[in-house]
């Protein structure tokens, strides 16, 4: 995970595989700061058989715990919060 500068490390669990359980991890949310924008998280897979690249950009913010995110990410997939404007 990116997070306006630093990169994150997040191993992914079978629990945790949903984008609003990741984000909700404590070492993701130490991470965040007050100026990360959640309106904007940018998920991007790289699909290795196809050699496509996938992108989404998520509105996560305003959603407590961010449970209701439904994303499912996999293992090698990016997460980017950018910095608020």
């Amino acid at each position: 995970m990116v997070a306006g500068g630093p990169t994150v490390q997040l191993p992914l669990q079978p629990f945790f595989s949903q984008i609003g359980g990741v984000l909700s991890r404590n070492n993701a949310r130490a991470a965040l700061t007050s100026n990360s924008d959640l309106s904007r998280v940018k998920i991007t897979r790289h699909d290795p058989q196809t050699d496509k690249k996938y992108m989404w950009i998520l509105d996560c913010s305003n959603r407590p715990g961010y449970g209701s995110l439904d994303l499912w990410v996999r293992g090698g997939d990016v997460i980017e919060v950018p910095l608020k404007p």
